[in-house]
């Protein structure tokens, strides 16, 4: 019984450190700018010591090592099935859908190649042509953290406007070779889970009845 309320309270302190985190990093202030670029000098000096290239320039990947980050999550998704990208909304979401049996055909984490560029999708259905991307608040920039579309996301560097467009013209693409594109917010999948369910399942269907 402990052990089960040890855990329950780390999982609590984890979520606790990660909105509290979210909103530091969202502060433009000058103390915060200051320990982004320690923690950028701090990681690049331990990379230099280990005879490494730092994977951070001035706050931004390279071409090159965007290319080797890519690689890596390719590889660790070949050898394990799964990403360590795989959120806690993402897990909720496919344990749902195995619950109510809508998970069949459905694979987590797809790597999905094509000439320009290859795709990483949360959950891909490949015979019935259905993609499900899971973005999260913080991540893509929902309104509720992010009200207006010109801010600048403190991890990405990019506007929230950007964000949306690059998600939008995945989607769009995905659509374009045939796919259905299903996108759930995080708080989507926290507050109204049921509706999400019942979204996939129509889609299926209609898929089904074509």
């Amino acid at each position: 019984m402990s052990s089960c309320k040890n855990k329950d309270d780390e999982v609590l302190r984890k979520v606790k450190i990660s909105q509290t985190m979210k909103k530091y990093w969202l502060s433009n202030s000058d103390k915060v700018k200051k320990h982004k670029k320690k923690i950028i000098k701090n990681s690049n000096k331990g990379r230099w010591k280990k005879g490494l290239i730092p994977w951070n320039k001035n706050g931004h990947l390279t071409e090159e090592n965007k290319k080797k980050v890519s690689l890596g999550v390719k590889r660790y998704i070949e050898k394990n099935g799964y990403s360590f990208l795989d959120s806690l909304p993402h897990r909720t979401l496919r344990e749902a859908m195995q619950k109510v049996n809508l998970y069949e055909g459905f694979q987590t984490e797809k790597l999905y190649e094509c000439d320009k560029f290859s795709l990483n999708i949360d959950e891909l259905n490949d015979e019935k042509k259905i993609a499900i991307f899971i973005d999260g608040d913080f991540w893509h920039g929902h309104k509720r953290m992010f009200p207006n579309i010109q801010m600048i996301h403190p991890c990405s560097k990019k506007t929230i406007k950007q964000i949306h467009i690059k998600d939008r013209n995945i989607s769009n693409y995905l659509k374009s070779k045939g796919y259905k594109v299903l996108r759930f917010w995080e708080c989507e999948i926290k507050g109204s889970l049921d509706k999400c369910l019942k979204t996939i399942s129509t889609t299926i269907n209609m898929v089904q009845a074509m």
